[in-house]
């Protein structure tokens, strides 16, 4: 956990595409192995579990930014599905893989991913994926 604070602390130190900064967060993203102690439930353990989960979501995010500018299709797709795994509702990252697809081509697979999305977002959180993405749903209907 020492080593992986450390990590995205130097990291968040640099300009957000330099590749010192990208190559931090990647050894970051990979000592990331889930919850802090998650065995022991105190508030202190959980508040450090919360920070590194927030971090370790953001450095994914990022990273997924950073090869997405490169047009690293699979690499950003990969990142961004790591994010979900952690959080399903996280309509960044549906989102962007969304835009991802397009930028690839798979309009299919942009409709996939949103109805997927559609459907987390009506069980989990009783509402209606957010206009962009409905935008994003009609660009692929037309152009598929």
């Amino acid at each position: 956990m020492e080593e992986f604070r450390d990590l995205i602390e130097r990291a968040e130190k640099l300009p957000r595409m330099d590749a010192e900064r990208t190559e931090l967060l990647g050894k970051a993203v990979e000592l990331y192995q889930g919850g802090f102690i998650k065995e022991f439930y105190s508030e202190w353990a959980e508040t450090i579990r919360n920070d590194a989960e927030i971090q370790y979501l953001r450095a994914l995010s990022q990273l997924a930014g950073f090869h997405l500018a490169r047009r690293n299709f699979d690499e950003a797709a990969a990142l961004l599905e790591k994010a979900l795994h952690y959080d399903r509702t996280d309509i960044g990252a549906h989102e962007e893989l969304i835009k991802l697809c397009f930028l690839a081509g798979n309009r299919p697979e942009a409709l996939r991913r949103y109805r997927l999305y559609s459907d987390v977002s009506l069980k989990e959180l009783g509402a209606k994926p957010p206009k962009s993405l409905e935008q994003l749903r009609v660009e692929a209907a037309s152009r598929s």
